[in-house]
């Protein structure tokens, strides 16, 4: 598995971790190569691992910029690993995506960004899995550090870096950035905000969610409500024109 967190609003002073699991008895490592910082894991079949992760060593903070912060988790045996962050009133988690699930073509889905204390902005991160991977990305929105909504630029991510991205304004959102290997190279993508407002006012959270390649998408959907809400926001992202 590779994956990286977005940047989060507490940023280094929250904390981070991994939840291993699996169906068999197994061990394995938790890595963040760039960041030369290793820790072993084992679990007995049906439990959990929990591994921490150095926060100043997963934090991301700006836009259009390489970081070596890309995080390697290798086992003997499947397992599933979930990423979790946590401070004060603030939590939120993803599934990962193991490598063979990862593609060449994502549309990144997050959420407005909002002007609360400052910009909170909507962003999305892009993993090397191994190889250098170069991505053609085409942002639906502004991106700070000067890329420009519907224009598309490159980026070369070397391994064992992340590519942030994350919007310029309050009023950008970059939903539906469309983001692509150039150079045949599979990668990974988790997109979110850094901290959003999302039905239960005025409580926020960041968010962090994995994308699943284009290739990977469907026609038929279930959706769960979340219990004791009232309600719940369902976005809905086509890949292709007039869906």
């Amino acid at each position: 598995f590779w994956f990286a967190y977005p940047e989060m609003y507490d940023q280094s002073r929250a904390v981070y971790w991994v939840n291993i699991t699996g169906n068999d008895s197994t061990s394995g490592t938790v890595s963040i190569p760039g960041q030369s910082w290793t820790q072993n894991f084992s679990i007995k079949a049906g439990e959990v691992a929990r591994v921490n992760l150095p926060s100043s060593m997963v934090t991301i903070i700006g836009s259009n910029l390489n970081a070596a912060k890309s995080i390697k988790i290798v086992s003997n045996d499947n397992v599933v690993v979930f990423a979790v962050t946590y401070h004060a009133f603030r939590h939120e988690a993803s599934l990962i995506l193991p490598n063979r699930s990862v593609g060449k073509s994502y549309r990144a889905i997050s959420y407005k960004s909002e002007t609360k204390g400052g910009l909170q902005e909507s962003e999305f991160v892009v993993v090397a899995i191994g190889d250098t991977a170069v991505v053609n990305i085409t942002p639906t929105a502004n991106i700070a550090g000067g890329r420009n909504r519907n224009v598309t630029y490159t980026v070369t991510i070397p391994p064992n870096n992340v590519y942030q991205a994350q919007a310029r304004s309050a009023l950008d959102d970059l939903t539906g950035t469309l983001i692509s290997s150039k150079n045949g190279k599979k990668f990974a993508v988790y997109s979110g905000n850094v901290w959003s407002t999302i039905v239960c006012t005025p409580n926020s959270d960041p968010l962090m969610e994995g994308m699943f390649p284009t290739n990977t998408w469907g026609k038929d959907y279930f959706v769960v409500p979340t219990p004791n809400v009232g309600r719940d926001y369902v976005r809905i992202v086509a890949h292709k024109d007039t869906t």
